[in-house]
């Protein structure tokens, strides 16, 4: 992947902003299904 290459090069925030959001979203959704 592109984002493994970045990292290993130079880590940048733009790569993880997406994943990070998308993780989040993920994380946030899966509590609230336990929750219920």
């Amino acid at each position: 992947m592109l984002g493994e290459v970045n990292f290993h090069s130079k880590p940048q925030w733009s790569d993880w902003t997406g994943p990070a959001i998308i993780l989040g979203t993920i994380m946030f959704a899966t509590t609230l299904l336990i929750a219920v």
